[in-house]
């Protein structure tokens, strides 16, 4: 399975402070981690990421930023 840019980081007490990472690489690592962390706990396989699927996500939370959408 693949994780690709910033899902819902409310699930995770996201830290305002995050927000400083200009390209958010952090936050995706971060929540990565977290996911996967609980994933297997709940004895799931893992994710990987996708270069090409996180160029993509990333591209279309630009346009929604820009645009204001939600």
């Amino acid at each position: 399975m693949m994780v690709a840019g910033i899902a819902s980081l409310a699930f995770f007490n996201w830290q305002p402070e995050m927000q400083t990472f200009p390209d958010g690489t952090e936050v995706e690592m971060r929540l990565t981690e977290a996911l996967n962390k609980l994933r297997l706990d709940r004895g799931l396989q893992p994710l990987t990421s996708s270069a090409d699927l996180t160029f993509i996500a990333r591209r279309h939370s630009k346009d929604m930023a820009t645009r204001k959408l939600q």
